[in-house]
């Protein structure tokens, strides 16, 4: 049990409660089957558009830049990103992602695809966020275009488990 804690980790810091704060997150995990692991850290700044800056009024609006650096040493990515809130509760964000790969995924068909293209993801995802009191419902959904940089065979994106023929 303390290795399944251990394996599925996330740490995120960010100074009290402020709307312009840097803040950070570094996240481990593990997966059984593939057997295979990873880390991943993203920074971000929030910077305040409007509103009053208080812990807890709802009604301000905000925007949050970020960088993210992920690698299981098989799969190594890179993604930028901005975070626009228009008010608290709901946003959207666009990034931009880029995957580059090391090595030949274990137990898929990498004759017939193309196990080591790197692939490039362009993405829009909406952000939801309701609560009362100490219950909170959350909704994220995503809008993504994929491209995989070597056209000669089927791509795989691991991220969305995307087996793509170009």
């Amino acid at each position: 049990m303390i290795i399944f804690l251990f394996l599925f980790n996330s740490l995120s810091f960010a100074q009290d409660f402020n709307l312009e704060a840097t803040d950070f997150k570094v996240t481990v995990g593990a997966n059984l089957y593939p057997k295979s692991g990873g880390v991943s850290g993203e920074i971000g700044k929030g910077l305040y558009l409007w509103g009053k800056k208080t812990e807890k009024n709802f009604r301000y609006g905000y925007l949050r830049p970020y960088v993210l650096a992920a690698t299981s040493f098989t799969v190594n990515q890179g993604e930028v990103g901005i975070q626009i809130f228009p008010i608290s509760f709901f946003g959207l964000s666009l990034s931009h992602r880029t995957s580059v790969r090391s090595k030949e995924f274990e137990g898929l068909p990498c004759g017939i695809n193309n196990c080591l293209s790197d692939v490039k993801t362009n993405s829009l995802r909406f952000h939801l966020v309701l609560g009362y009191e100490k219950l909170f419902f959350l909704y994220n959904t995503q809008f993504a275009a994929t491209e995989n940089l070597d056209k000669t065979k089927n791509f795989i994106d691991e991220n969305t488990m995307l087996l793509n023929a170009e």
